[in-house]
C-alpha cells in the first residue's frame, strides 16, 4: 500500500559541489549505481557522509541507494526497515539543507513510500502524504522529471485502489479521501513515457489499464516493454514482470484482446 519505490535509475546531473574531488567521487558513485553496484555505492556514500555530513548531494544519493539496497533485503526484515528509516532521515536532511533540490524531494518521496510498507496503518497514511507532497514539489521544480511523474502515478494508483480499512484510516487522518484516481495515474504514466520512455513506465501503465478493464491497450504497452533495450539496473526484472502480466492478460481475455 502507498509504495513509491525507485522507479528507474537515471544518471543525475553533474553534482554542484564546491570540492572538485568530491564531485569526481559522486560521479563515480552515479556510474556504480547505474551498473547496479548498490552495496559498493552505499559503502562509498557512507564514507562521504562522514567526510561531508551537510552536503545535500551526498545525502540524497545516500537515501536513494539505501532504498535500492533495502529492496534487495528480505521483505519486512529489521535490516530492511532500518535502511528505509535512515534513508528517509537522510532525504529530509537533504531537503532541509537544499529546499529547492528536486532530487532531494524525490528521495523523500521514494524513502517515505518504502518506509510506509512496514508501518502501521495510520503511519502509512502519513508517509503517503509525504510521498504526494514531495513528489509534487519535484514536478514544480522540474516538470520534465519522468521518474517523479511515475512516482505520482503510483501514488494515484495505490490510493485509488485502497481497501476498506485503509480508506477508513484516510478518513481519520485526512478528514476525507484525498483526490486520487486511475485516470490521473494513467495520465502521469503517459507523461513519464513522453519525457523518457522506460520499460517500468510501460509496465505500470499496463497494470493501470488492466485495473480499468482495458486489456487491448495494456497488451500494447506490455509488448512494447518487452521489445525495449535495457538501460536501468532493474530492467530485466521489469521485463519478466511484463511477460508475466502479458501472459495473465492473454489467459484472462484471449490473445486477440
Amino acid at each position: 500500500m502507498l509504495a513509491a519505490g525507485t522507479a528507474a535509475a537515471q544518471m543525475p546531473d553533474p553534482p554542484q559541489v564546491e570540492s572538485a574531488a568530491l564531485g569526481v567521487r559522486l560521479v563515480a558513485v552515479d556510474h556504480t549505481v547505474a551498473a547496479a553496484g548498490f552495496e559498493e555505492a552505499l559503502a562509498v556514500l557512507r564514507e562521504l557522509q562522514a567526510e561531508h555530513p551537510t552536503e545535500p548531494e551526498v545525502l540524497w544519493r545516500l537515501s536513494r541507494v539505501k532504498v535500492d539496497v533495502g529492496l534487495e533485503r528480505p521483505t519486512g526484515s529489521a535490516e530492511q526497515s532500518e535502511l528505509y528509516r535512515t534513508a528517509l532521515d537522510a532525504a529530509y536532511q537533504a531537503v532541509e539543507l537544499s529546499p529547492d533540490h528536486p532530487e532531494a524531494h524525490l528521495a523523500v518521496a521514494m524513502a517515505a513510500g518504502q518506509a510506509g510498507l512496514a508501518a502501521g496503518i495510520t503511519e502509512r497514511v502519513e508517509h503517503s502524504r509525504a510521498v504526494r507532497r514531495h513528489v509534487d514539489r519535484v514536478i514544480e521544480l522540474n516538470d520534465r522529471h519522468d521518474v517523479a511523474y511515475h512516482v505520482r502515478a503510483r501514488w494515484h494508483f495505490e490510493v485509488a485502489t485502497l481497501g476498506f480499512v485503509a480508506r477508513a484510516a484516510l478518513r481519520l487522518v485526512y478528514g476525507g479521501i484525498p483526490d486520487a484516481s486511475l485516470d490521473e495515474a494513467e495520465a502521469d504514466f503517459e507523461r513519464a513515457i513522453r519525457h523518457h520512455d522506460r520499460i517500468v513506465h510501460r509496465l505500470e501503465l499496463a497494470r493501470t489499464l488492466v485495473e480499468q478493464d482495458r486489456p487491448r491497450e495494456a497488451t500494447r504497452h506490455l509488448e512494447r516493454a518487452l521489445q525495449m533495450p535495457h538501460h536501468a539496473p532493474r530492467d530485466p526484472m521489469y521485463q519478466r514482470e511484463a511477460r508475466e502480466l502479458l501472459d495473465e492478460v492473454r489467459a484472462a481475455y484471449g490473445s486477440g484482446s
